[in-house]
């Protein structure tokens, strides 16, 4: 390797590249894929979108939208909403913060299956326009960092943008919503939103809700489509006699709430073929390397080297290529899985393993891709070496 530092330096970048993408590559898996929501039977829930002729799919409804949909359909068991929000938290005696939250509907967390690990969570009774009650469901996380995991904490009050509410409920630690990798600190109800928002957007017609579904279980989502596609007859009436009659909106309703698998299933259609061009690198490396050594590798085994011994030559040797690969290649790991996060704020960037997979991966596909020319190096005959040279 020391003879031909070009052709070594080569194989070096390539694993160091191949183990940063491949870092990306397993975060998109692992967060796309491998997770799944934490709830009550993921796999009946499903998110509705509209889309309209040269825009992207949309999931923002107005409130008197989904209560119709609440109110009128037939296909599903229940039927949320949500609604992004960042809150000005202050209180407790601890620093004023900016933290991530949603409003929610009062059935969100008993159509999830969703309870408390201590205190309750939001009720249908807290949602009614008008209440007194301003309650706040708070994380796992947000209540390990703010408060301390202290058990007294139900009751406490949180000001949110000025308004107060009463902590009732701490979510499950598993539990982060219902889109994969999102994080809120605290759920409040919809019914909050004139008290926090100055001003309000339910006032002004701003307030967009993300409607989530569970199906029934005799329902398939070709009948929840059809179904949604009449319900919604009388908005699309009204879009079209404000947008014009060319306006109308071609449906796709009750879409899979995790669109991005499809991403995941071709990141790792590339990851393999990145993973298959790095071990035929290494190969190509260490062929080259054994017939260079053809000589060195016979006089060894005519001094009595055995072929275990010229086989764990070779791959030490491959060894040592790898080894600087990786060091080279988690650098760029950190950043793949930074450039992946920013490309999609779903992906959460905690997780290490992805970047331990991706070595342990490289490091076996190319220790496979050393041994076959270490099995040819072990199968040379000294004797015909020696009467060669």
């Amino acid at each position: 390797m020391r003879r031909n530092p070009g052709f070594t330096a080569i194989a070096i970048a390539s694993l160091g590249l191949a183990i940063g993408a491949t870092t990306a590559i397993f975060s998109l898996i692992d967060t796309l894929m491998l997770r799944r929501l934490p709830v009550r039977d993921p796999q009946q829930l499903v998110e509705l979108v509209s889309r309209y002729p040269g825009e992207p799919d949309n999931n923002g409804f107005w409130p008197r939208v989904y209560e119709h949909f609440r109110d009128n359909n037939h296909v599903f068991s229940d039927l949320i909403a949500v609604s992004p929000a960042r809150f000005r938290v202050s209180g407790d005696g601890s620093d004023a913060q900016t933290i991530d939250g949603e409003y929610v509907t009062g059935n969100f967390f008993r159509a999830l299956g969703v309870g408390a690990v201590i205190g309750r969570v939001i009720e249908p009774v807290d949602d009614r326009a008008g209440g007194e009650a301003a309650v706040a469901v708070i994380s796992w996380s947000y209540w390990n960092e703010r408060f301390g995991l202290d058990p007294a904490v139900i009751e406490k009050r949180l000001t949110l943008d000025g308004a107060t509410a009463t902590i009732i409920g701490v979510a499950p630690p598993e539990f982060f919503g219902v889109e994969i990798g999102s994080g809120p600190a605290v759920w409040v109800p919809t019914a909050m939103e004139p008290m926090i928002d100055h001003p309000s957007r339910q006032a002004n017609g701003q307030f967009m809700l993300g409607l989530i579904a569970r199906l029934r279980a005799d329902v398939t989502i070709d009948r929840a489509r059809s179904e949604m596609s009449v319900l919604d007859r009388w908005r699309i009436d009204e879009i079209m006699r404000v947008r014009g009659a060319n306006s109308d909106p071609l449906w796709r309703q009750a879409k899979p709430i995790v669109p991005e698998r499809l991403i995941a299933l071709l990141a790792g259609l590339f990851g393999s073929l990145g993973a298959a061009l790095a071990a035929l690198g290494l190969y190509g490396l260490m062929a080259y390397t054994v017939a260079r050594r053809v000589h060195e590798i016979g006089v060894r085994m005519a001094l009595g080297s055995t072929r275990g011994a010229v086989v764990i030559m070779v791959l030490k040797a491959a060894l040592t290529i790898v080894g600087a690969g990786v060091i080279v290649g988690l650098p760029l790991a950190v950043w793949s899985r930074r450039v992946a996060s920013a490309m999609m704020e779903h992906l959460a960037v905690g997780s290490v393993w992805p970047a331990v997979m991706a070595a342990v991966l490289m490091i076996g596909v190319a220790l496979l891709a050393a041994y076959v020319p270490a099995r040819r190096a072990s199968r040379i005959d000294p004797a015909v070496v020696l009467r060669d040279s």
